[in-house]
């Protein structure tokens, strides 16, 4: 046990921080999964929040030194991968059916003005 007040103090203070860093680093997993689970839902608009809401927490985390930079830094950049692969896969679909209407469109204006150079 401690021999001074201040040392009684300072194990009160550690105790404290301990407890807030346990409430941040299991904010931080609550919020790994919150990610993990989005992007197995394929939700563009859910992941991308939950993308935000992890990014911000691990931001915060790092500010006050919970959280090493690096792994801060790696998190991150899977997260904007992840993003960026989600929002790769949705837009072929889209584009896919883009490119043939405009294909249809520039072949039936090609039609048109063949029609119109034989009258």
């Amino acid at each position: 046990m401690a021999n001074t007040k201040s040392a009684i103090k300072y194990i009160r203070k550690t105790e404290t921080r301990a407890l807030r860093n346990r409430q941040i680093k299991t904010r931080l997993k609550t919020f790994a999964k919150k990610v993990t689970a989005a992007a197995a839902a394929d939700d563009q608009g859910v992941l991308t929040t939950a993308v935000c809401d992890y990014i911000s927490t691990l931001d915060k985390a790092g500010k006050n030194g919970l959280v090493h930079p690096n792994k801060i830094a790696r998190h991150k950049a899977r997260c904007a991968q992840l993003l960026v692969a989600k929002a790769a896969k949705a837009a072929p679909a889209v584009s896919a059916t883009t490119a043939t209407a405009a294909a249809d469109t520039a072949a039936s204006d090609t039609d048109a003005s063949d029609t119109a150079a034989t009258a």
